[in-house]
């Protein structure tokens, strides 16, 4: 997985030289794209926590089970990212 477009032409270059990539090469995608993750997750834990007024966290309340119910129905909630909308279309069938 690339998530960073300047790894796009190490990428290459490696690919077009040897065939594969090196395990050097792997192991950077690999810390790159769970760093990547780790932030969207990250992102993701701070607009809970921003609509989660007075939610107390398990580090806060030496607690795993610290978290209540949500007094809010997780279909109720817009996210910021939801904007774009897809369109089906019927496909002709070919004879």
């Amino acid at each position: 997985m690339l998530v960073r477009p300047a790894d796009y032409g190490v990428v290459l270059e490696e690919l077009g030289r040897d065939g594969q990539l090196s395990d050097a090469t792997r192991l950077g995608l690999a810390r790159a794209a769970f760093a990547h993750t780790a932030a969207y997750d990250a992102a993701i834990v701070e607009w809970l926590d921003s609509i989660g007024q007075g939610v107390g966290t398990a580090e806060e309340d030496g607690a795993d089970d610290a978290y209540p119910r949500p007094s809010i129905s997780p279909w109720s909630v817009r996210s910021p990212f939801a904007t774009a909308r897809t369109r089906t279309s019927a496909v002709p069938a070919t004879g």
